[in-house]
C-alpha cells in the first residue's frame, strides 16, 4: 500500500474566529485613533480660539477657578450685567458699549461661560450672588452698583441684593424669571415645559460627552445658535468660539438643572428690595391670543390666558418689590429684549443713573 500525504485545515469555525478578532480589533484601533485624532483636534482649536478671540477683559480668581469679566467707560455708579442661562457677556453686546459713555459698565461669564473656568459644579442663586461679589471684589471693582439681570439673571441679583444690600444702588430687570413661576402656572403648562426641559437637558448630556471629541464643533451645531444674532461677523465668531468649548454643554446643563430645581421648589417670594430706583421690563407672552392650532398639544387657548394672566401678575409683582419700581410693558420683541430693543434697557440703566447723581 502507498503512502499518502493528507494536507493540514483550520477547521471552518476556527478561521471564522480569527478573521473575527483581526476585524474587532482593527475597528478597536481605528475606533481609538479617532477618538485620539478628535481629542486632539478640540484642543488644537480651542488653543486657536483663544489665539484669534482672547478674552477682551481679565480673568480674576475667585477661589480655585477665574472668572472673566470685561469693563469699559468710566463714572458711578458702576452697572453690572448679569446674563440669563446659559448666555455669556456677549449678549449685553448691544447694551455695553451705549452704556459706557456714560458710566462705567461691567459684563462677566459665569462658571464654565464665555472665556471663565469650569467652577464646582451646579450653583444656587445665592451661591452665583457670593461668586459674583468675590469677582467684584478681586478685581477692585467698587460699589454701590446698579445690576441689570435678564431672565434667570434677574432671580441672580436680587439674590446679590439679598445678600449685599449695601453694594446695592438701583436695578433693571430684563424679563425676569420669578422664583415662584413653577409653582403658580397651571399645571399642564408646567408639565409642557418640564417635558420640554427634560428633552433638553438630555441634548446638553450628549454634548457633553461629545465636545471633548471635536463632534460638536465639527457638525458645526453652534453655528447655528449664533447665525440670528444681531452681531457683528467678528462678535458672532467668537460666540462661535465660546460655545464650542469643551465645558460649555456641561456649565449650561449645572444651570439648567438648578433653574429647573430652584423655580419648581421656592416657595419663598422675591426679596424686598427696599426703595431703590427699580424698572422692571417685560413682554407679554400672549399666548391666550394665539390660534388653538399653534398652541401646543394639551393645551388650551383658556390656560394659555390664564398664563398669561399669572404671568403678569409676577412681573407687577417684581416691580412692587421695591417702593421706587416701575413695570414697562415691551410691546414688540421676545424674550432676548437686549436685542430687539436694547435702547430701552439702555434708557432705563441711564435714568437710574441719573436719579442717583
Amino acid at each position: 500500500m502507498g503512502n499518502s500525504t493528507k494536507k493540514r485545515t483550520i477547521p471552518k469555525a476556527r478561521g471564522c474566529t480569527w478573521w473575527a478578532k483581526r476585524l474587532l480589533g482593527g475597528i478597536l484601533i481605528l475606533s481609538l485613533g479617532l477618538i485620539l485624532s478628535g481629542v486632539l483636534y478640540q484642543a488644537v482649536a480651542m488653543g486657536n480660539d483663544r489665539t484669534h478671540y482672547a478674552p477682551p477683559g481679565e480673568l480674576v480668581d475667585v477661589g480655585g477657578y477665574r472668572l472673566h469679566v470685561h469693563c469699559i467707560g468710566t463714572g458711578s455708579p458702576t452697572v453690572i450685567l448679569e446674563a440669563g442661562l446659559g448666555d455669556n457677556w456677549l449678549t449685553w453686546s448691544l447694551v455695553q458699549e451705549e452704556i459706557g459713555s456714560f458710566t462705567r459698565v461691567c459684563a462677566y461669564d459665569r462658571a464654565g461661560l464665555g472665556w471663565s473656568d469650569s467652577g464646582r459644579g451646579p450653583l444656587q442663586s445665592s451661591q452665583v450672588a457670593e461668586s459674583l461679589h468675590t469677582l467684584l471684589d478681586n478685581a477692585g471693582i467698587q460699589g454701590p452698583y446698579v445690576l441689570v439681570g435678564h431672565s434667570v439673571g434677574g432671580i441672580h441679583v436680587r439674590s446679590f441684593a439679598h445678600q449685599y444690600p449695601d453694594d446695592v444702588a438701583g436695578m433693571v430687570l430684563v424679563d425676569s424669571s420669578h422664583e415662584n413661576q413653577m409653582l403658580r402656572f397651571p399645571a399642564e403648562i408646567v408639565q409642557f415645559e418640564n417635558e420640554n426641559l427634560s428633552g433638553l437637558t438630555r441634548s446638553l448630556t450628549l454634548c457633553r460627552y461629545l465636545a471633548p471629541f471635536g463632534v460638536v464643533r465639527i457638525l458645526g451645531l453652534t453655528a447655528e445658535i449664533a447665525k440670528d444674532k444681531p452681531f457683528t461677523p467678528e462678535q458672532r465668531q467668537m460666540l462661535v468660539a465660546t460655545l464650542n468649548r469643551t465645558n460649555y454643554c456641561q456649565a449650561v446643563r449645572d444651570e439648567l438643572e438648578m433653574a429647573m430645581q430652584m423655580e419648581g421648589s421656592q416657595t419663598h417670594p422675591p426679596y424686598d428690595l427696599g426703595d431703590i430706583p427699580l424698572v422692571v421690563l417685560t413682554v407679554p407672552s400672549n399666548s391666550g391670543e394665539r390660534n388653538p392650532e399653534d398652541l401646543p398639544s394639551g393645551i388650551t387657548v383658556e390656560m394659555g390666558r390664564q398664563a398669561d394672566k399669572i404671568f403678569m401678575e409676577m412681573q407687577q409683582e417684581l416691580a412692587e418689590l421695591s417702593s421706587n419700581g416701575t413695570l414697562v410693558i415691551v410691546e414688540d420683541g421676545g424674550h432676548y429684549i437686549q436685542d430687539d430693543q436694547p435702547g430701552l434697557i439702555i434708557e432705563a440703566v441711564r435714568q437710574i443713573v441719573a436719579s442717583l447723581h
